[in-house]
């Protein structure tokens, strides 16, 4: 018996050999890399003082704040890139080696539209990153986030690319799609390198979400190459613009189009490049050049991988056709639209006046556009259209953020100046069929009572 047992136990280990190689694992990729990474501390110099005190110069303390974040060298003369957010009003940059070697760095410049900053260090002997592409990256593909989270020193964590494209809606830095990764990212790791399994850059890591699980965000490196490049040679990043407010297509807009994505110009500023290349409200962009548009964060990103002055070919869809058309850029720092300078709004009140005419099938009811309305929503004497009064709360039109005080204008491209027209036009539309609806929304300033005006088409289904 006692034999038996014994030979067991062999053969059983025997399934299970113990090798005296090490792990695989990402030791000798991490090695690689590990020299370009840096830690970046900026530094605050607030003054506590009055500035009615005329001394408070000289005689007033100063306090001082800042933070921590991460970057990576590009360059063998010292260039290393960041995100913005990390030097954003900073008095003073210092950038700490792997080797522990400490200087001060200058700003060569920041991004405007792109959460990412250019500094220069005066060093020898570093060993830059080399930047990949990140076109080609697939789901699942293995990546390294590398940094110097919440002062532990440096470290590296490993995980897949579980997102592409995705859109964060982050304020002014707009023009950026992100890559998404369960690498765990964490305060600290602002603008750090993410890798690929042959050590070259395919992102920055920029923020986290943490939603039960927690995920990193990282601006492509397709994107921050011509970032850089700019930052490099201007000290700003300069790009392209056409002169358009956009919209990606919902599901009714994109079963109305027929198309899978793109990205629909709500207007088209008099003059400008859109313009002047005969791009109309409602038309949708397909394409710039040979890469595809999904939504109005893709077109803006591809556009802005262009400077001003260039040509670009987009492939639109104008009426029912699909058409190339070919636009001369704008400078985007130039182009100023009513449209993109709304403040912080709430929706007007309807002026009560002659009763409500009910457009059941769209889900609201209308009243004619009267001169002391007009007044009112300071409307321009060519703005032709009706009042909407009430908008159904089970409707479709209330889900698109529809609202009372709103001038429709426009009724399957059909111009509405009563609210006959709108009854009529509405008559020739079957039901469940969608409908481009045209509206301009009208907002007032919360506290200053400024008014301003947003054109846009939703596309509801007549019920």
């Amino acid at each position: 018996m006692k034999k038996s047992l014994i030979l067991l136990c062999l053969l059983t280990t025997g399934f299970f050999p113990v090798s005296a190689q090490r792990l695989e694992g990402y030791a000798d990729l991490v090695e690689k890399v590990r020299p370009a990474v840096v830690q970046i501390q900026s530094r605050v110099e607030q003054s506590r003082s009055r500035p009615f005190n005329p001394f408070f110069y000289q005689q007033q303390p100063r306090r001082r704040g800042g933070g921590s974040g991460t970057g990576f060298l590009i360059s063998e003369n010292g260039l290393v890139v960041t995100n913005r957010h990390v030097v954003n009003d900073a008095d003073r940059l210092t950038v700490t080696l792997h080797d522990g070697r400490e200087m001060e760095a200058e700003l060569v410049g920041k991004d405007d539209g792109m959460d990412i900053a250019l500094l220069k260090i005066e060093a020898r002997n570093l060993q830059p990153l080399t930047l990949g592409t990140s076109h080609n990256l697939r789901l699942g593909d293995t990546v390294l986030a590398l940094g110097y989270p919440l002062h532990l020193g440096f470290s590296v964590t490993s995980g897949i690319v579980s997102g592409i494209g995705r859109n964060m809606n982050v304020g002014q830095f707009d023009l950026a799609t992100y890559i998404q990764t369960d690498a765990d990212i964490t305060f600290g790791n602002s603008g750090g390198p993410l890798v690929n399994n042959a050590g070259e850059v395919i992102g920055i890591n920029t923020m986290i979400v943490s939603q039960g699980e927690t995920y990193g965000f990282a601006i492509p490196s397709d994107l921050v190459r011509h970032s850089i490049d700019q930052l490099r040679r201007h000290g700003e990043v300069r790009r392209g613009a056409l002169g358009v407010t956009l919209a990606s297509l919902d599901a009714e807009a994109r079963e109305y189009y027929g198309v899978p994505g793109g990205a629909l110009i709500q207007t088209v500023a008099p003059g400008f490049p859109a313009e002047k290349a005969g791009i109309q409200k409602d038309d949708v962009i397909l394409a710039v050049g040979k890469q595809d548009v999904l939504n109005h964060r893709d077109l803006m990103a591809a556009i802005g991988q262009h400077p001003p002055g260039a040509k670009v070919n987009l492939k639109v869809l104008s009426r029912g056709r699909t058409q190339e058309k070919t636009v001369v850029l704008g400078d985007r720092r130039s182009l100023t639209d009513p449209n993109f300078r709304n403040r912080a709004t709430e929706p007007t009140e309807p002026v009560q006046e002659e009763p409500a005419n009910l457009l059941e099938s769209l889900g609201m009811s209308v009243r004619p556009l009267s001169e002391q309305a007009r007044t009112e929503l300071a409307l321009e004497r060519n703005v032709a259209g009706v009042l909407i009064d009430e908008v159904d709360e089970d409707s479709l039109a209330f889900n698109k953020n529809i609202v009372p005080g709103t001038i429709l204008t426009h009724i399957d491209r059909k111009q509405v100046e009563n609210p006959k027209d709108a009854e009529q036009i509405l008559k020739r539309i079957g039901s469940g069929k969608l409908v481009p609806v045209r509206v301009l929304q009208v907002n007032r300033g919360v506290g200053n009572g400024d008014v301003s005006h947003v054109e846009r088409t939703v596309f509801l289904r007549k019920r």
